[in-house]
């Protein structure tokens, strides 16, 4: 029996909720809900109204070709010179575009200016923070394609958004280029200290081998005088050894060359200046220093990069997403309104319970 009665009593005595009672409670709280979602959405609304809208450009680089790097090869393999090939150039060009310095310099130069004139009060320290977050540079497919490198940068206008996404590249390019040089003028500087080296040694080596050869011919000079041997001793009709050739020229026969030849060769080494005729190897360290004064370091027409696709200016902002916005505008002030309509029937319908 008692089952029965328990059967029959009202649910909300049994702590059930009635969901028609319920549905017919927010059909007549429907005007709170409308009201507090359309306060919620107009909030919204204002507030992606006063966001500043962000802009967003993209431009990619992949490594130049074999002709782009060609200029700065002419003359280098001529003049002993390792070339420059497309990887290596590119690999300076990403390092420079990832340096510090290339940042610094764009913050100075543009960056920092521009906000400044915009307004901006962030400190110095602040605006380099929010530049790294509006410069990105990123291998946008690691894996599959490497060489790729984009440049993503986002500024409130969208003309400047464009025009720095140039500027960045170029002054990278730029920086890299810088280095090409230096690397390049460093290069030739000690190949040629290297060469010049060369010659002066072999100039000192040649020198001594003169003052050798005097001190020689003097000694072959007194003996000859000594023994009384004017002209060469060779019998006629009698072909001279190699050996004893080789002896009478520059050994210790030199007294047989007689002493008339051997005075007139002391005077012309006594009285030479330039060694250089005589230095089988000079004139080959000195064309390869002329090549290398051929060698242009900064030559025009070169490219350390091939642009992929060029940064253009956007057709619209990436922030604020205002549907977004406002759509959770929406939801939330639904969610809202049906809080609210659900506290007022809670009240309502303790006040009766209340009266009964």
């Amino acid at each position: 029996m008692y089952e029965e009665s328990r059967r029959h009593e009202p649910r909300e005595h049994m702590g059930e909720i009635d969901l028609i009672e319920l549905a017919r409670g927010l059909w007549q709280e429907k005007w709170v809900i409308i009201g507090v979602t359309a306060v919620v959405t107009l909030c919204a609304l204002v507030y992606s109204l006063m966001l500043s809208p962000v802009y967003e450009t993209s431009a990619r680089t992949i490594p130049p070709r074999a002709a782009d790097v060609a200029p700065l090869n002419l003359g280098r393999a001529q003049a002993g010179l390792s070339e420059l090939d497309p990887s290596g150039v590119y690999a300076i060009f990403i390092r420079n575009l990832t340096a510090e310095t290339t940042r610094r310099n764009f913050f100075v130069q543009h960056y920092r200016p521009f906000l400044i004139e915009q307004g901006s009060a962030a400190t110095r320290d602040e605006l380099t923070r929010r530049m790294r977050e509006d410069i990105v540079v990123r291998r946008p497919d690691e894996r599959n394609n490497p060489h790729i490198t984009e440049i993503l940068v986002q500024a409130s206008d969208p003309e400047i958004a464009a025009e720095w996404n140039n500027i960045f590249l170029q002054m990278a390019a730029d920086e890299a280029f810088g280095d090409l040089t230096a690397n390049t003028v460093l290069e030739i500087k000690n190949k040629k200290t290297v060469l010049e080296r060369r010659i002066e040694v072999l100039r000192e080596f040649a020198t001594t081998q003169r003052e050798d050869r005097i001190a020689r011919l003097k000694d072959a000079l007194n003996v000859a005088e000594a023994v009384g041997v004017d002209a060469p001793q060779v019998t006629a009709g009698r072909t001279a050894a190699e050996d004893e050739l080789s002896q009478m020229i520059d050994g210790n026969l030199a007294y047989m060359r007689g002493s008339k030849a051997i005075q007139a060769e002391l005077e012309l080494l006594q009285a030479r200046e330039n060694e250089d005729p005589y230095i089988g190897e000079l004139r080959n360290l000195q064309q390869q220093i002329n090549l290398l004064s051929l060698v242009n370091p900064a030559p025009k027409g070169a490219a350390l990069f091939t642009l992929d696709s060029a940064a253009e200016i956007p057709d619209g902002p990436i922030e604020p997403r205002k549907k977004i916005i406002v759509g959770a505008g929406i939801v939330l002030g639904g969610m809202l309104g049906s809080v609210i309509a659900l506290v007022r029937i809670a009240i309502r319908k303790r006040k009766v319970s209340s009266a009964i």
